[in-house]
């Protein structure tokens, strides 16, 4: 959110705060002085809207803060929290009005009635109102979780004031009850509106999908460079997104030209959708299969599971009208180079006899990475992944080559994004081939590591 934007809602929020205060110091003041124990006891409800305030205006001020080592993504998750706490606090607000009803219909008392207090409720309603058309309407307009569900805590509002008048009438014509009927209604309603900002709030902070990947994917397929796409992914809020995604690209492009096609995804992506901060593009080379068999990386890789092993990196090429396939197959390491190879002969002949038009099957017989459980992590920190992948990326392209490293932590163990620094002039099927060897080591190194997204950056010739 730009600073403009983040000043007119702390302005909003200052002026809703001023509002909810002067309503409750009314209803509390002319509840203790009539005796009448609801517009009291709303009074002190209306003081959690503008404990709900406070809580954004601290919110909006840590958001503000810029990226830093520690939070290489800013720290607008702190509108996240902000947000999840209203509707804990609403969570609450359903509470108590659902026991207050319970008691009312085991015989509690009833309030009293009295003119005045129609009218302190009557103009409680007025100015709540007010409050949630403008808070709603600015929080659309300017994108703000923060407004959009304060509007809803102070809706939630009205339905209290009604529910206290809708009981005070009951009072006067004689049925008692009916306040605690309708208070069992509204907190149904007030509950369900914190279902709905808890759930919101706990898919940012899960990092749930922010943006449909389907339309992501269909608007980088439209594009005459991009000859697929997979992998996609976006996270964050509502106006803060982060998206990466794999583009593959013809094979013969050079890695300056790859770049370029990577560039131009970007402005893609944050042309149709505003609200993406960042985009991260992992370029690598087309597979490209022959016309007669398109499916020839998922039959290799259908007869290398039958044998206990995995394929990757599988290529299909014509050659004088014949058609020739090389691939990585992975096996255990406990076997012996005799046993591998005859896995990788079975492997050949069986892709064969399924792949008739194709001619030979070259395959790469390798190590197959054994799993260590995500229970026992060698990074505690962050700071520390960081200096590994670092160490690690230079160690493979030069000095100075692994930039942009950001790490986080998921649910089974850490994730990393990174760029590094390649010859503009290298073809892209070698600069793809760099990148599949960091991410190999990286792998090697770090057994909890679950993904991986690698972004090739140009030097100029003259560099």
């Amino acid at each position: 959110m730009k600073p403009d934007t983040l000043n007119a809602v702390k302005k909003i929020l200052w002026q809703v705060l001023a509002l909810n205060v002067l309503v409750a110091l009314l209803k509390i003041v002319v509840g203790l002085l009539t005796g009448i124990l609801s517009i009291t006891a709303d009074g002190f409800h209306s003081l959690v809207d503008g404990a709900s305030n406070v809580v954004g205006l601290i919110a909006m001020r840590i958001a503000q803060s810029p990226p830093d080592e520690s939070h290489p993504y800013g720290h607008r998750k702190a509108e996240t929290l902000a947000t999840l706490f209203i509707g804990l606090m609403l969570l609450v607000a359903a509470y108590e009005i659902l026991k207050t009803a319970i008691e009312r219909l085991s015989g509690g008392a009833a309030p009293e009635v009295t003119t005045v207090s129609f009218a302190v409720m009557l103009f409680t309603i007025t100015v709540n109102l007010g409050v949630t058309l403008y808070e709603s309407r600015r929080g659309k307009a300017l994108h703000s979780e923060i407004l959009l569900a304060d509007s809803q805590h102070t809706r939630s509002d009205l339905w209290v004031s009604l529910a206290v008048i809708a009981g005070l009438v009951g009072v006067r014509l004689g049925f008692p009850w009916l306040d605690a009927v309708v208070g069992l209604v509204i907190a149904g309603v007030i509950g369900h509106a914190a279902y709905e900002i808890l759930s919101e709030s706990a898919n940012v902070l899960i990092d749930a999908a922010s943006i449909p990947h389907d339309e992501i994917e269909a608007l980088v397929r439209g594009m005459p460079e991009v000859r697929g796409v997979e992998n996609v992914r976006s996270r964050g809020q509502a106006d803060n997104s982060y998206v990466d995604l794999h583009v593959q690209v013809d094979p013969d492009l050079s890695t300056a030209a790859a770049h370029s096609v990577a560039h131009a995804v970007q402005r893609k992506i944050t042309a149709a959708f505003p609200q993406v901060h960042d985009v991260m593009v992992h370029v690598e080379p087309a597979q490209l299969p022959h016309t007669d068999h398109p499916d020839v990386g998922r039959t290799l890789q259908a007869i290398a599971k039958s044998l206990g092993g995995s394929v990757h990196e599988v290529w299909a090429h014509s050659i004088n009208g014949q058609y020739f396939v090389e691939a990585h197959f992975e096996v255990s390491p406990r076997l012996s180079l005799a046993e591998a190879h005859a896995l990788a002969d079975e492997l050949e002949q069986r892709g064969k006899s399924a792949l008739p038009a194709v001619v030979d099957i070259t395959t790469h017989i390798e190590p197959m990475g054994e799993a260590v459980p995500a229970a026992q992590p060698r990074f505690r920190t962050e700071q520390d992944l960081l200096d590994r992948v670092c160490t690690i990326a230079d160690g493979i392209c030069g000095a100075g080559a692994a930039h942009k490293i950001r790490v986080w932590a998921e649910k089974d163990g850490w994730t990393v994004s990174m760029h590094i620094w390649l010859a503009g002039d290298m073809p892209i099927a070698d600069a793809h081939a760099i990148s599949g060897q960091v991410e190999e080591s990286l792998r090697r190194e770090i057994p909890n590591l679950q993904r991986v997204v690698i972004h090739a950056d140009p030097i100029a010739s003259d560099e």
